[in-house]
């Protein structure tokens, strides 16, 4: 075999020597070297991946590539996929149409809350008034239900992530939240839309979408956890407070006109 300049140098004797032949691992030592380590004597060995060792075969069972691909099998591993079976696919698939429903129901209540606000009513041919149409109880009824069925999502993902559960002892933290620390951490979303708006930024973590919308996106889920931790019917409260916003009389465009009238 012929053996690189790196190790020409340091070969006794170009013959086999006595132990020449010699496995230990994937080391078999072909010549004895000038070099020691110690009292020991250092073998120019070959490794079964092909590359050449300068070293001690009895103490080494490779030239390192053993402990690279143990290395390797290892990170692979880390990084390993879960391969999903049909079921797992059915079910997710299942699950994400519900979540894409959800969120157009939800959409369609903001979409109605917003026309109240403004007067206005849009999505539908008919001429009615959207403040007229609130008058009718199953409306209202409408409006809480899917509010509060976008509450339980929010809070059951919250739960199942462990942001209800003890860390450390794994107690249910179920009505044992800190609700100020809940309130102040729903202000800090808000801070974070108005900051995004100011500057006009895309969002970091979803940079497809603006900042205000996706700190918006999250100061809801904030509430809605917290409503759905403290079983507080939040969809039957915002039904019930549109119903009264629309009669106020300082909410009307007349009394908002007037000296102390609401400016904003």
């Amino acid at each position: 075999m012929k053996i690189s300049q790196r190790y020409a140098d340091t070969i006794r004797d170009p013959k086999p020597c006595k132990k020449a032949g010699f496995t230990h691992g994937r080391l078999t030592v072909l010549y004895a070297s000038t070099r020691r380590l110690g009292s020991l004597v250092l073998y120019v060995c070959q490794c079964s991946c092909g590359k050449l060792a300068l070293t001690v075969p009895t103490r080494h069972k490779s030239c390192g590539c053993l402990l690279e691909n143990s290395r390797n099998a290892a990170t692979a591993k880390r990084r390993e996929v879960r391969k999903f079976t049909d079921s797992d696919i059915r079910y997710i698939r299942a699950a994400n149409y519900k979540l894409a429903a959800l969120a157009t129901e939800f959409n369609c209540a903001v979409s109605t809350i917003h026309c109240i606000k403004t007067r206005k009513f849009y999505g539908d041919i008919s001429e009615m008034s959207i403040v007229k149409q609130l008058e009718d109880k199953s409306a209202l009824f409408t409006i809480a239900t899917k509010v509060n069925d976008v509450a339980n999502v929010c809070h059951r993902v919250a739960s199942e992530c462990g942001w209800w559960t003890d860390k450390h002892t794994g107690e249910s933290l179920k009505g044992k939240r800190n609700v100020p620390e809940m309130l102040c951490l729903i202000h800090s979303e808000i801070s974070e839309a108005m900051e995004g708006h100011r500057k006009n930024l895309m969002d970091d973590k979803l940079p497809h979408r603006k900042m205000i919308e996706v700190e918006l996106a999250d100061a809801m889920v904030r509430i809605m956890d917290l409503s759905g931790g403290l079983d507080l019917d939040l969809g039957g409260a915002l039904a019930e407070k549109l119903a009264f916003n629309t009669q106020r009389p300082d909410h009307k465009l007349e009394n908002r006109l007037k000296d102390g009238g609401k400016a904003y």
